[in-house]
């Protein structure tokens, strides 16, 4: 018996010549498509297992690790993984709410450790002072600070500030984490073995500090960045990092500093706004192979954080190991600097009026 379809006024046999030459090609495109996909999805996991996953199993019952911007992104991730490992977790956040709703969503997953919030905002020294003051109420001891927290803005002219006055790039991502790390150092120095884990990112290579201006727009030249003042804050954490390893390794504590990776967070959604929805949406293949999402950008602080070979790099360094992927990898001249970091420091006190 044989099959046909009405067209206009005559019936065309189903078998024929034209339809099964549309069936083949037809087919042929769902087979691309499908090898396409799979492929992609394998890449993907290639890519994946090149960025490294914490395998450290230390057992962090009863101690206590402060993590700045612990509520969002990278933060909340990094709480997640340490709190499975049984640390005390004091989740330092701006926005109260948003903390308790981080904490309700880790305990989704995780039932071990404990999860402590206190208001932070890294903006203000007011504030930075009072988390200190009722941290160490609380606490007498800690073991890992975390200075994670960072903001970024899009480019503005003027330049966004704090209520202080101060460029908001360099005042939360460095000058924030310089005064809460100086107001905790005494009882990181008092207790055995503590670290201090610096986040910054790659984009350090395309940072220029000078001293005698840190709020200006700069680019060195090798850059055509549309975030220079954030990309200088990321150099100022390093070079802060380099020296407090200068100043605390010989005291006891660890100073190790790290790169996340390009991370899928709260912070590049923000930054994306800059851009058109063209440059978005061709911009999203960029993103599923290159981006890591929160948890696996978080891996590499987790690993600072507790992994013994992070002590034993620290010990064997001249300058603060420095991290990404969870493997120990090299830094630029430009953060390897000593001169650059001492008077960062020295220009840091002064504003802060230490």
């Amino acid at each position: 018996m044989d099959f046909y379809y009405l067209k206009g006024s005559n019936y065309t046999p189903l078998d024929s010549p034209g339809l099964r030459i549309l069936g083949v090609t037809v087919m042929g495109m769902i087979t691309i498509s499908v090898g396409l996909a799979v492929g992609l999805v394998v890449f993907r996991k290639w890519r994946e297992r090149t960025w490294g996953w914490c395998t450290c199993s230390t057992d962090m019952t009863g101690k206590v690790v402060v993590v700045t911007g612990g509520n969002s992104g990278i933060g909340k991730e990094t709480a997640r993984g340490l709190a499975a490992r049984g640390a005390i977790v004091v989740m330092g956040c701006r926005d109260a709410r948003k903390a308790q709703e981080a904490i309700a969503d880790i305990r989704k997953t995780v039932s071990t450790g404990d999860l402590v919030f206190l208001e932070l905002d890294l903006s203000s020294v007011d504030s930075i002072r009072v988390f200190v003051s009722r941290l160490l109420t609380k606490f007498k001891r800690v073991d890992v600070l975390i200075n994670n927290a960072g903001v970024y803005y899009p480019p503005q002219d003027p330049p966004v500030t704090t209520t202080e006055g101060l460029e908001i790039h360099f005042a939360v991502n460095h000058l924030g984490h310089f005064l809460l790390t100086h107001l905790l150092t005494d009882v990181l120095v008092a207790t055995p073995q503590s670290r201090i884990v610096v986040v910054s990112s790659e984009l350090y290579k395309s940072g220029h500090l000078d001293v005698d201006d840190l709020f200006k727009s700069a680019r060195d030249g090798r850059s055509s960045s549309r975030q220079p003042l954030y990309n200088n804050s990321k150099l100022a954490n390093l070079l802060h990092a380099r020296q407090l390893h200068k100043n605390l390794s010989g005291r006891g504590v660890l100073v190790c500093a790290l790169s996340p990776g390009f991370v899928y967070t709260g912070l590049f959604r923000h930054a994306l706004r800059q851009y058109s929805w063209i440059k978005r949406f061709a911009f999203l293949p960029v993103a599923y192979f290159f981006m890591k999402t929160t948890a696996q950008g978080a891996q590499t602080s987790i690993h600072c954080a507790c992994s013994s070979k992070v002590m034993a790099a620290a010990s064997s360094s001249s300058g603060p190991p420095y991290y990404s992927h969870c493997r120990q990898a090299a830094l630029l001249p430009v953060a390897l600097n000593d001169e650059a970091a001492a008077s960062l420091w020295e220009a840091s006190l002064r504003l802060l009026r230490l």
